[in-house]
């Protein structure tokens, strides 16, 4: 069954709100509902901290907040996907909003971090702490708040359930109190609150696309902070579907922290080099700069020889650990050879018609992305590594073009290439022998939807 578009989602939350949840809100006061999908990253990945190019899309699976502000002094939440966590939280208003002296950026990070059974509670109230903080909403509107959420997006798949979760979050506050933010605003800060709030070191791909993608097409972004290259339709014939893997990913993990601190590592190896900043983001190398610096780069560093010869890290995200080990050289080769392959799909795509040379050259360029994430990131898994290999065994006879593991690697889900006619097939066919030979569950993705911008938020009254 087709999975239904984003109008008949949100009219089917709120119905569901209606006839399930009559104790949760109140009568009179207007409730404002957003959705906001997941995404599926075709290409590019990771590259994103590094100021590459991507090529992300939307999925159907979606986050949905309802938010109710309310004049008392408490803040009522409840998730239905909090995934083991505290399900129901409620707070006192004044622990976000204290009278007198506002918190810091870091002091809601503690506050609504603490305790860890309800940390997502950050990627939520995050962006109604910041709407206040930087954004001009009146704090003294903010009384109280009864909020509902609900979502399809698997967690720790790498198809951003934070960020879908954090841009509906956003944009159902800022609708709810009239203020007015323009798509780009919006990821920025949900971005923040992402790394600032709830602190896990992510780039900016995941908001931009969660908001401002558009069904059926890939958003090309150069990630520099968030330049939006184009939304470029899919070609006919084609089509991306995403399998999880069932092993969970995290962009707060040590792994992906690591590879990311490297590839900081190795732009301010080559801003000592060469005395160029590169405007601060290690991508503005191309290929063959990068292949003149190679020589120079560290294969390998501890955090405490870095810090002894070049100081601080470039990043306002993470720092350095004295005791790690960091692959410099081959975290820095990734991001630059992956954004040369984004700029060469991205060229394919606005080529012309599509064809199957075409198709099998994209797919090429996707299974180069997945080995680098194994051999040069330490990103792979096992997991993802047999979705690819059991995709790719059925190959372009059965509609299979091309695989990779999708976001910040360590698991999480494979996006797969395929014509549009196969995908049921073939994704039935994967998730059968992955799940033989594992025993893990999977989840499949197929289809595409509109950003939370497109479709906006919507006002009801209980």
């Amino acid at each position: 069954m087709a999975p239904l578009n984003a109008e008949s989602q949100v009219s089917a939350f709120i119905q569901n709100l209606r006839r399930n949840q009559p104790g949760f809100f109140e009568a009179g006061y207007p409730i404002t509902v957003a959705r906001a999908p997941g995404r599926l990253d075709a290409l590019g990945g990771v590259a994103d901290y590094s100021g590459g190019t991507v090529l992300e899309r939307t999925i159907a699976d979606a986050t949905f907040v309802a938010v109710q502000p309310v004049p008392h002094e408490w803040i009522h939440l409840h998730s239905t996907a909090a995934a083991g966590l505290d399900a129901d939280v409620r707070m006192p208003t004044g622990v976000l909003f204290p009278p007198g002296r506002p918190l810091t950026v870091h002091e809601v990070h503690e506050v609504l971090t603490t305790p860890h059974t309800r940390r997502w509670i950050a990627y939520v109230l995050g962006t109604l702490f910041l709407l206040v903080h930087d954004c001009g909403l009146p704090q003294n509107l903010v009384t109280g708040a009864n909020i509902w959420i609900e979502s399809t997006v698997p967690i720790g798949a790498g198809v951003s359930s934070s960020a879908a979760l954090e841009v509906a979050s956003c944009l159902a506050f800022a609708s709810a109190y009239d203020l007015s933010l323009d798509g780009l605003e919006l990821a920025a800060l949900c971005q923040r609150v992402e790394n600032e709030i709830a602190g896990a070191p992510c780039g900016i791909m995941d908001q931009v696309t969660s908001a401002l993608g558009l069904r059926a097409h890939m958003l090309a972004l150069k990630c520099q902070p968030h330049d939006i290259l184009g939304h470029l339709p899919d070609p006919a014939g084609w089509s991306f579907f995403g399998i999880d893997s069932g092993v969970k990913h995290s962009v707060g993990g040590r792994s992906y922290t690591r590879a990311r601190v490297a590839a900081f590592m190795a732009l301010k190896i080559v801003q000592t080099l060469t005395g160029d900043t590169l405007g601060g983001y290690l991508c503005n190398l191309n290929a063959e700069q990068w292949d003149d610096l190679r020589p120079n780069i560290p294969a390998s560093l501890t955090g405490s020889q870095f810090l002894a010869r070049y100081g601080a890290l470039p990043d306002t995200v993470t720092k350095v650990d004295p005791s790690e080990t960091y692959f410099v050289r081959d975290c820095a080769e990734f991001p630059i050879r992956e954004t040369q392959r984004v700029l060469r799909v991205i060229e394919i795509l606005r080529g012309g018609p599509s064809t199957n040379d075409a198709m099998r050259e994209v797919g090429d360029l996707m299974l180069e992305s997945h080995a680098g994430y194994s051999d040069l990131l330490r990103l792979g898994s096992e997991e993802t590594d047999l979705l690819v290999t059991l995709a790719m065994e059925l190959g372009p006879s059965h509609g299979v073009y091309g695989a990779k593991i999708t976001g910040g690697g360590s698991g999480g889900a494979v996006a797969i290439l395929t014509h549009e006619e196969a995908v049921e097939n073939v994704a039935q066919r994967i998730r059968k022998e992955y799940e033989d030979r594992t025993g893990l569950k999977t989840h499949l993705m197929t289809g595409t939807s509109e950003g939370a911008l497109q479709l906006g938020a919507r006002q009801f009254v209980w």
